[in-house]
């Protein structure tokens, strides 16, 4: 009978020869022809470059995110690029701990000391350069150590590393000081319609009307400027199918069912994967049995029909306790599947109120919807995906260093949103799927003292000069990340 060890050597060999058929049906379309690339990974390419070239003060890659947000194909896609560069198969090594745990029960220590063995050197005595892709990370929760270790023994080794937002590293000041972590959101409105060979909006462009947005300095410079670039972004907008917005927030945020025309299958497969986020991945992470995921999967029942519940109501409409609820509520935001919205207003009161949760992809709410038979035409449902897409686009605007904190105003009769920039000015943004006008961003800039506000809408660009509010197309807004 094979011991574990040799199981687990077994499985080393294995993994390296397959690797290169597995991932790369994650680099072609059924056409042959190469998947289009996110942006996230000309970051990663110019990371790795310079490690190959000798710049290794980056060695250790850490890309946390929702579950189907293409994590794994953007490793496919190094992965592919390096064997282009003639990096031979044996130096690069893709393990899944997912399946790692469930066939061998086995840790990512385990699979590096088997790979060890293979390549016939202890990682301290490397005279080459060696890639490892680790993917499903947070199935092992040794998994920090097992790279800590790594990266502390050699400067020979590149490490990339994906799962669920759980990998995130601020509580771990050893992790933290090693890894560059690089966080894979959603597609954005731009991906989507890249992706989708629909429109390509120049990346200079959207950042200029992202600046313009969210950090012009005051109302003149804001109406200026989007007046400058009114012709070229209608120039975009003329290339962009009518349905491309309906499309986009129904499902165009998960890559994975970009190809899939029929939207019953598309709804389908996305409801399998929040299925899977809430039977595999919260229960990787050790805090919720399975009776208490039943009690999840309602929660985004009732959260995908609104945003302002309190956790009483939610508590009672469940039956269960507040601790259990936060413990759900928490598990979906390690897993990314919401994402938690504050309340604006000075910290004593901001903690003590009920926070929003957006779903983090329109998409997953649209199938939560879907599932309810909600999903119509409704101009209040779209606006819901639409909020949710809006702070999509605000989650990217803050890595872009746009904005500092986007809160929420509790007021029932203000704005959507109160933005607070780099330099802690103030702005208010308001969304609906509709045609909007100025009443509730007004409300909301009189309270917090905002230079300017943005109502988002549905219609042409227009200004309320006496306001100092910009009425933007909501696609605009979109397209700004």
């Amino acid at each position: 009978m094979l011991t574990k060890e040799e199981l687990i050597s077994g499985y080393i060999i294995d993994a390296i020869g397959r690797a290169e058929d597995r991932l790369g049906q994650k680099v072609f379309e059924r056409s042959g022809e190469r998947l289009e690339q996110r942006d996230d990974l000309a970051r990663i390419f110019s990371i790795v470059d310079d490690f190959r070239s000798g710049r290794r003060q980056v060695r250790w890659l850490v890309l946390p995110g929702l579950r189907g947000v293409g994590k794994t194909t953007m490793l496919a896609q190094t992965f592919d690029r390096l064997k282009a560069m003639g990096v031979p198969k044996d130096d690069m090594l893709y393990l899944s701990l997912d399946d790692l745990q469930l066939r061998l029960g086995a840790s990512l220590n385990d699979a590096l000391t088997a790979y060890e063995r293979k390549i016939g050197t202890a990682f301290e005595s490397l005279r080459k350069d060696i890639f490892l892709f680790i993917d499903e990370a947070h199935f092992d929760p040794s998994w920090p150590q097992a790279v800590k270790s790594l990266y502390d023994r050699t400067e020979n080794v590149f490490t990339i590393v994906t799962g669920s937002s759980a990998l995130a590293l601020s509580g771990n000041v050893d992790t933290a000081r090693r890894a560059l972590e690089i966080d894979v959101l959603p597609l954005s409105y731009r991906e989507f319609l890249k992706l989708d060979k629909n429109a390509n909006m120049p990346r200079d462009l959207s950042r200029r009307l992202g600046h313009l947005l969210f950090s012009s300095p005051d109302y003149d410079t804001l109406k200026n400027g989007l007046m400058e670039i009114e012709t070229a972004l209608s120039a975009v907008e003329i290339m962009i199918k009518p349905y491309s917005l309906g499309s986009y927030l129904r499902k165009g945020s998960l890559p994975y069912v970009l190809g899939i025309e029929d939207e019953t299958t598309a709804m389908s497969l996305i409801s399998s994967t929040i299925d899977r986020v809430l039977e595999r991945d919260l229960l990787a992470q050790r805090q919720l049995d399975r009776p208490t995921l039943i009690k999840a999967s309602n929660l985004l029942s009732y959260l995908a029909f609104g945003d302002r519940l309190s956790q009483q109501s939610l508590s009672t409409n469940l039956g269960i306790n507040r601790v259990t609820l936060s413990a759900i509520l928490g598990g979906l935001e390690n897993a990314d599947v919401i994402h938690r919205v504050m309340p604006y207003g000075p910290e004593s009161t901001r903690l003590r109120r009920t926070p929003q949760y957006r779903f983090t992809s329109p998409a997953m709410r649209a199938a939560v919807l879907a599932q309810l038979g909600r999903l119509g035409s409704d101009n209040a449902d779209y606006g819901l995906l639409l909020e949710d897409a809006t702070v999509l686009a605000m989650r990217r605007a803050s890595s872009d260093g746009n904005l500092r904190r986007f809160d929420f105003d509790p007021k029932a009769s203000g704005a959507d949103f109160v933005i607070t920039r780099g330099d802690g000015s103030r702005m208010v943004l308001e969304v609906g799927f509709g045609r909007k006008g100025t009443k509730q961003a007004l409300s909301t800039m009189k309270d917090v003292e905002a230079i300017y506000g943005l109502s988002v809408g549905r219609g042409s660009l227009r200004f309320d000069d006496e306001d100092m509010v910009a009425m933007v197309p909501r696609e605009w807004l979109l397209l700004s990340c």
